[in-house]
């Protein structure tokens, strides 16, 4: 990664001394993909129960490779490409483990999403992430000249937030690499791999004590749908 984001560096400085930088573009571009979503962790919490029984422990939620979809718009400026994102994730927790103690008795459970709700745990994960997006986009390269075609990759990153239902808010840093292939003057297709590291949110209420989630990392797998037009 290192090796990487250096020669994008030494890219970047050669094109900015570069006489010739081509008028800026406009960019609208969709995505749909799936997602790999790792196992999430709370913090050690306590709770009363609707039976009136204490529980103190965490609980660790299992969640199935699940489906993504999302959006951008920005400008490109010869190789420089900056847009703001929008990324959705839909996750819902397949089985958790809860482990702790009810009533002071040691106790381990393995709970399906309805068992949770009686625990007071929601069991939807989904996650909508906004960033601002900085991209650096290589030269077009003849690694589809068989089909008379030609490549654009490009590697970005990003800085946002991500938002969770009945939970906090939180920070996300985007590391995205892909490559476009022009479908004529103005369309384009392409394929994404976005990596998400998110900062573990947190929910407060009247009943709970705070239950913290683990910070965790997501790795988004997307077909991109794009449209250039002049700005």
């Amino acid at each position: 990664m290192r090796k990487l984001l250096l020669a994008v560096l030494v890219a970047a400085i050669q094109t900015i001394g570069s006489p010739s930088i081509a008028s800026a573009q406009g960019y609208i571009e969709g995505s749909v993909g799936f997602v790999l979503f790792p196992d999430i962790e709370t913090n050690d919490y306590s709770f009363i129960t609707p039976l009136g029984e204490f529980f103190e422990g965490n609980f660790e939620s299992s969640i199935d490779s699940s489906w993504a979809f999302g959006a951008e718009a920005g400008f490109q400026t010869g190789p420089f490409r900056f847009g703001a994102s929008w990324d959705f994730i839909d996750a819902e927790t397949d089985t958790a483990r809860l482990e702790g103690t009810l009533d002071g008795v040691p106790f381990s459970f393995e709970a399906s999403d309805e068992d949770l709700e009686y625990f007071g745990i929601d069991a939807n994960h989904d996650v909508n992430i906004f960033a601002a997006n900085a991209y650096y986009v290589f030269n077009s390269g003849s690694f589809l000249g068989a089909l008379n075609m030609s490549v654009q990759p490009y590697v970005g990153l990003g800085l946002g937030a991500a938002t969770f239902e009945n939970m906090d808010s939180t920070f996300a840093f985007l590391v995205t690499l892909g490559a476009n292939v022009p479908l004529g003057p103005s369309a384009y297709l392409g394929g994404r791999y976005r990596l998400a590291l998110i900062s573990g949110p947190s929910r407060d209420d009247d009943f709970n004590d705070t239950i913290d989630l683990d910070g965790f990392t997501t790795h988004i797998f997307s077909l991109v749908l794009g449209f250039r037009f002049g700005v």
